[in-house]
């Protein structure tokens, strides 16, 4: 029997009283949170961006560091981008402490505030960049088996686990700050949060995005006001690994995924009933004359055309899954004239159809550019568009995905999706010719998928009615 009694509860940076991060030691004690390595990646988009904003604003930047614990963070700031001008801001004045102990061994100069949130900060110039890793998640949120959850209940509570759930402090921080009226940016670490946890943070900015520079890393960029400098909002997502450009094989296998799971799936994966935006919206869509032609642009297994057929006109529907088009059940087929294409090379003469639908369709597709361009090359002058383009706050958005970056995902490591804020899904349509004449939310409940989604699950998107000017 082994008498070997378990090791202490906690980090081991607490016994040894101090760690290492990015190649430097800090003192550490039970006044503040170990940092956890994964903030390196945090610390490099902080410096990258403070020293845009200083070539573009001509002066030194003002950062913040909120929750600067143990200032780990703002010393590596500090000595990695000397051009900028760090605070740093603490609830915990224990904390603060040794933060001064750390500051000083490493010969930063910080100016330190004690207080609960931005609300105590003195009525001086808002900082240009606020940055930290505020409290996130819950106890299931860790980033590694490695540390497990008793190695954060060590810690100090008010720095592990937030109130008002698990963004709760990311989003009282801009809320907070919009009260102030600070025209800022902000850059902070969210873990292992999924978008759809974090949606409800960027919906509180004017412009905002998440990026992963690491698997299991999200990162928040967001700005309140306008842009900091001339030139734009936030520029490209800090370069990483992961947000490299796609694979150029990657429109190949995800056709290939696709067509792989409409052959394996005996029965209809989508179900029978139409998607949930469309039903209530044909109306939107009349008159289309007898002549007019209407295409279902990727129909998958047909769900929709029972309900386009209500529209009358010459019915077509493609989609690049030849064995998506053999799952359509006769009665379905009748009258309808159907074609295997892949949607960036469509079989039809410029200017074809008076309508097209693309449902379901926009946020599965690695080439998105390249599908738009054709659809719209299809579509005739006064012709019109229906689509929906989701963004991070629908229900399936980072769930059981693997992050590629910029909001890209591969679901089952095999299917392509990425989600669009609102602000980037009008852009799309609009770089592209087209005219938004209505734009609006929608939300709808889907059943089981079989053989690609198990559970019951929540669609949330914006819903787009585009025309193609005359």
């Amino acid at each position: 029997m082994d008498a070997t009694p378990p090791p202490p509860a906690g980090p081991a940076a607490y016994r040894a009283g101090h760690f290492e991060f990015r190649g430097r030691r800090f003192a550490i004690d039970r006044r503040a949170y170990v940092t956890d390595p994964e903030l390196t990646h945090l610390v490099d988009a902080v410096v990258r961006r403070a020293g845009e904003l200083a070539r573009a604003l001509g002066r030194s930047p003002r950062l913040l560091d909120f929750g600067i614990g143990c200032g780990s963070l703002a010393v590596s700031v500090a000595l990695e981008c000397p051009a900028a001008c760090v605070a740093g801001l603490d609830t915990d004045a224990g904390a603060l402490e040794l933060a001064r102990v750390n500051l000083a061994a490493h010969g930063v100069a910080v100016t330190l505030h004690h207080g609960d949130g931005l609300a105590s900060l003195p009525a001086a110039a808002a900082p240009d960049l606020v940055f930290g890793d505020p409290p996130w998640g819950d106890h299931t949120s860790i980033y590694s088996p490695d540390r497990p959850i008793g190695h954060y209940l060590a810690m100090p509570a008010v720095a592990v686990f937030p109130r008002g759930g698990p963004a709760g402090c990311h989003e009282e921080i801009l809320r907070q700050a919009r009260a102030r009226g600070w025209r800022s940016e902000f850059l902070l670490n969210a873990g292992t949060l999924t978008p759809a946890v974090i949606a409800p943070v960027l919906a509180l900015a004017d412009e905002a995005r998440i990026f992963q520079p690491a698997p299991h890393v999200s990162l928040i960029h967001a700005r309140l006001g306008p842009p900091l400098a001339a030139g734009g909002g936030l520029g490209p997502p800090s370069p990483s690994p992961v947000t490299d450009p796609l694979p150029p094989d990657l429109p190949q296998r995800n056709k290939q995924a696709w067509d792989h799971l409409y052959a394996c799936t005996r029965s209809l994966i989508w179900g029978r009933e139409p998607v949930g935006f469309l039903a209530a919206r044909l109306h939107l869509l009349a008159p289309v004359g007898p002549d007019d032609r209407v295409l279902d642009a990727a129909t998958g297994e047909g769900r929709n055309l029972p309900a386009l057929r209500q529209l009358g006109g010459r019915l077509h529907a493609c989609d690049a899954s030849a064995e998506a088009l053999r799952k359509i059940a006769p009665e379905l087929r009748a009258g309808v004239e159907l074609a295997t294409c892949d949607l960036r090379a469509l079989p039809y003469a410029d200017g074809h159809f008076a309508f097209i639908l693309l449902s379901d369709v926009v946020e599965t597709l690695p080439d998105l550019d390249a599908a738009l361009a054709e659809i719209v090359r299809v579509l005739a002058p006064g012709g019109r568009l229906l689509c929906n383009i989701p963004g991070l706050d629908d229900g399936i958005a980072g769930q059981d995905m693997q992050p590629l970056g910029d909001n890209r995902f591969l679901y089952q490591e095999r299917y392509f999706f990425q989600f669009l804020a609102p602000a980037a899904a009008r852009a799309l349509l609009e770089r592209h010719g087209l005219r938004i004449e209505l734009e609006e939310t929608c939300r709808w409940s889907e059943p089981p998928h079989p053989g690609f989604r198990p559970t019951p699950h929540e669609h949330v998107s914006r819903v787009f009615l585009a025309r193609r000017p005359a």
